[in-house]
């Protein structure tokens, strides 16, 4: 029996029927917000950071990739090269650094990251040519070795020194004596010849005498 002053009421039966029905809609929309949530974590692990290596025989490449855009600067001493980045390399990527200092191993002879983070310092093993640029979201830094096994073109060629041409010796110039001398030889010896041969005139009157 009802109590006095109070009514019971009964849910009607599409009242059971509507919840029965909302039970499997929200169901649905969780696995929607789950498949979501597991998408977006999906990409945010394939823009992760990380550090890359090459070694082409004639240069040695690192590609610094922090998964987003990131401004940079390039420092090269005689045997080190200092990249400092404007925001902290993510430390989840710093793993792949001594893999890639071991895959450079002809050009590098260590990598660290100062302890910030903003600051990748390669030690080199010898002088380096140092080429950078920026490679989608990474950082590509190039190292070419400067030494003895560096062709010759692509070393800068000394400057011959120029010869000197030696100059010819001046003729000295003869004495005023001796030229005179020279110009009146000629002369006397004609006169000398002149004087020895008979006139002939007078050869023909010794013939006239002896007829």
């Amino acid at each position: 029996m009802a109590t006095p002053g109070r009514k019971r009421h009964r849910p009607a039966a599409g009242g059971q029927r509507s919840r029965r029905r909302a039970a499997p809609l929200c169901l649905a929309r969780l696995c929607l917000a789950v498949l979501a949530a597991g998408l977006a974590l999906a990409g945010g692990r394939a823009a992760a950071a990380e550090i890359r290596a090459w070694d082409f025989d004639t240069f040695g490449r690192v590609i610094v990739d922090f998964g987003e855009t990131t401004g940079y600067s390039v420092e090269v001493a005689s045997n080190a090269v200092a990249i400092t980045f404007d925001q902290p390399f993510p430390e989840d990527g710093v793993a792949g650094l001594e893999a890639a200092s071991v895959r450079l191993g002809r050009f590098v002879s260590g990598a660290s990251f100062s302890p910030d983070r903003t600051v990748l310092i390669l030690s080199t093993t010898g002088p380096m040519r140092v080429n950078d640029f920026a490679m989608g979201d990474g950082i590509a830094i190039d190292l070419w070795r400067l030494s003895r096994d560096t062709p010759a073109a692509a070393q800068p060629a000394e400057a011959a020194e120029p010869e000197v041409a030696e100059a010819p010796e001046a003729e000295q110039p003869a004495a005023p004596g001796d030229a005179a001398g020279e110009a009146l030889a000629p002369a006397a010896t004609e006169d000398a010849v002149a004087e020895a041969e008979p006139p002939r005139d007078a050869a023909g009157a010794v013939a006239l005498a002896e007829a």
